[in-house]
């Protein structure tokens, strides 16, 4: 008997059809087919939390002022066009639009910046403040301190440990249930059955990431992974739900 097919969310949204981490970016998703969409916060100078990949709205404001979200108030940045009319959306914005349509959010916190134990708290407060949070959100992050204040702070969420093929250390998440994770986030390419087996025997989950070539996901759909984030939706909801 082949596992059950793997959650998909849309990677920043359906980032190749629209503005990556913005309201039509995710709807864009959830048109395609995708179970919901992840994104990346951080917070702006007046401590909004703000769904935004970089430091700085460098790349994906180009053609307007490159400006560090920590300097500048979230009214300031809402200035900015994303394209086509698109601009950075707060968090519980983008948490309102996933409810409205039943759909799941991966939420990374990101940790290059310099107030994260704020960060941590304005998250923890918000979906302290969302009926059933429980139910559509999963949180995730790079960093295990972040994973370990995330998990004693709000138990009841699944919160993910996040892992690349590049770390030198923190790539086979070591003790990760001892920080609090209950699910494993590695790049896809280091996905194999021991790691599948080494973290469902604890009782895990394997949400991996970003996944774009449908063979690929076909092979990690087969291996019983629980989730693929991938910026081309609708070709993996193809390949998988046929």
């Amino acid at each position: 008997m082949s596992p059950p097919s793997p959650m998909i969310l849309a990677h920043r949204g359906a980032r190749r059809e629209a503005p990556e981490n913005t309201l039509p970016a995710f709807q864009r998703g959830l048109e395609l087919g995708a179970d919901g969409f992840e994104l990346d916060v951080r917070l702006s100078l007046d401590e909004e939390v703000i769904v935004l990949h970089d430091p700085s709205t460098r790349r994906v404001a180009a053609s307007s002022r490159a400006l560090r979200a920590e300097n500048h108030t979230y009214a300031e940045l809402k200035q900015l066009d994303l394209g086509g009319g698109a601009h950075i959306p707060t968090l519980r914005e983008a948490l309102e639009l996933a409810q409205s349509h039943n759909a799941f959010v991966n939420i990374e916190l990101k940790h290059n910046l310099k107030r994260k134990r704020k960060l941590i708290a304005n998250v923890v407060s918000l979906l302290r403040e969302i009926p059933n949070a429980q139910n559509f959100t999963f949180l995730s992050s790079f960093d295990p301190r972040i994973v370990f204040s995330l998990a004693r702070a709000l138990p009841e969420l699944e919160v993910g440990w996040l892992v690349h093929k590049k770390q030198v250390w923190l790539r086979r998440a070591p003790a990760w249930p001892w920080v609090g994770a209950r699910a494993l986030h590695p790049e896809h390419a280091m996905v194999t059955p021991s790691l599948i087996q080494r973290v469902k025997l604890r009782g895990g989950k394997i949400n991996t990431w970003t996944v774009n070539e449908a063979a690929e996901a076909r092979r990690l759909a087969d291996l019983g992974v629980d989730c693929i984030i991938t910026d081309v939706p609708g070709e993996i909801v193809r390949e998988l739900r046929p």
